[in-house]
């Protein structure tokens, strides 16, 4: 499935591919050593889906091509998706045991057409879209190959920007070959990291 998405978006992307960095786990990485300021990916915007979340959500669902197949299968990881026992595991007295509740709450209200894996659709484009206007917050962007980027607070060797219509994707300092690539997703509470 990655595979056939590597191949679909293969003639915007430059030196660099998506690899496992184990079991369900994906990264993106260098192919080869990359100098600094150098373009990875110059997606056109036609490729990417926009919208707000739930415009997203709702479109994604209705997809069935190379990106959505290569979209992660399990978000066991994301707490909304925990089980009861899972979540009374916590700490007596973890304030994150009611915003678990209050985040899922609100997630499912969202859901005015009353979908079957609505939640999954749903924490899939809270935590891959892109905001693509900083004076919107709703206008967001599903980016296929970028959104395989992972977090990381210290070692972001990438940034993005939306420029002449495109989607780009550049190289902040120098990478050698193998080396993941990393975004960052923003400043982020522990208890937002760990919710969202």
């Amino acid at each position: 499935m990655v595979d056939a998405l590597q191949t679909r978006y293969q003639e915007f992307i430059s030196d660099c591919k998506i690899g496992d960095i184990g079991p369900g786990n994906r990264g993106v990485f260098a192919t080869k050593d990359i100098k600094s300021n150098s373009l990875l990916l110059k997606l056109p915007m036609e490729h990417c889906y926009q919208g707000n979340h739930l415009e997203l959500t709702y479109r994604i669902m209705s997809l069935d091509n190379d990106y959505t197949r290569a979209l992660p299968p399990n978000l066991t990881d994301f707490p909304v998706f925990w089980t009861p026992g899972e979540v009374a595991s916590l700490q007596n007295g973890s304030a994150l045991a009611p915003m678990i509740a209050s985040r899922r709450e609100k997630l499912l209200s969202e859901d005015t057409k009353k979908k079957a894996l609505f939640l999954y659709y749903r924490a899939l484009v809270g935590s891959r879209a892109f905001t693509i206007d900083s004076g919107n917050k709703d206008k967001l962007a599903l980016v296929p190959f970028a959104d395989m980027l992972n977090h990381s607070n210290h070692g972001v060797n990438v940034d993005w920007k939306v420029c002449d219509d495109h989607f780009v994707l550049k190289t902040t300092t120098e990478v050698k070959a193998g080396e993941q690539l990393f975004d960052s997703y923003g400043t982020k509470t522990n208890y937002e990291n760990i919710l969202f």
